[in-house]
């Protein structure tokens, strides 16, 4: 009896472990499908992150200088406050010409920032900014966490 109960327990537990464990294959998904709000919400699940707002729109040429032409699409997010300079962009270029464009906009963009924050924690933040491209894909990110965010971002695209 109990060799038989030691059987069936051991045949389910094979049977589960066969099929549960695939760790080891690759999802395939199609990385052109995703729109850019969708990668910013990948990439920072497991991240705490500080409370952000959308960027507007009608805010976006200003902040940036960035036309809104040269994308497909785009999500960013900025702090509330001015005293705090985390800030993610994932960005879509409309065409592979314009992405030299938006990253020299990008690192202009940085480089004023940088110049007009007051507080050196924050400024420092915005010293180790990150900015990556896949593709037509931009991603900015001035955070604490920034490589962790990358790194899933290169992951999502792997």
């Amino acid at each position: 009896m109990k060799k038989v109960l030691m059987v069936c327990i051991l045949g389910i537990l094979c049977f589960k472990m066969a099929a549960c464990d695939h760790s080891d294959m690759k999802q395939e998904v199609n990385k052109e499908a995703f729109t850019c709000q969708e990668i910013y919400e990948r990439i920072t699940a497991d991240i705490e992150m500080p409370k952000l707002v959308e960027v507007d729109p009608e805010l976006f040429f200003d902040r940036y200088g960035i036309s809104l032409d040269t994308l497909d699409h785009y999500f960013a997010v900025m702090p509330l406050m001015s005293a705090h300079a985390n800030e993610i962009l994932v960005l879509k270029a409309a065409d592979e010409k314009s992405v030299v464009e938006i990253e020299a906009a990008l690192e202009q963009w940085v480089l004023t920032a940088e110049a007009n924050m007051l507080y050196p924690e924050q400024k420092q933040l915005i010293m180790e900014h990150q900015l990556v491209t896949k593709g037509k894909y931009i991603l900015l990110v001035i955070d604490a966490h920034a490589k962790d965010i990358v790194k899933n971002f290169e992951a999502l695209f792997e």
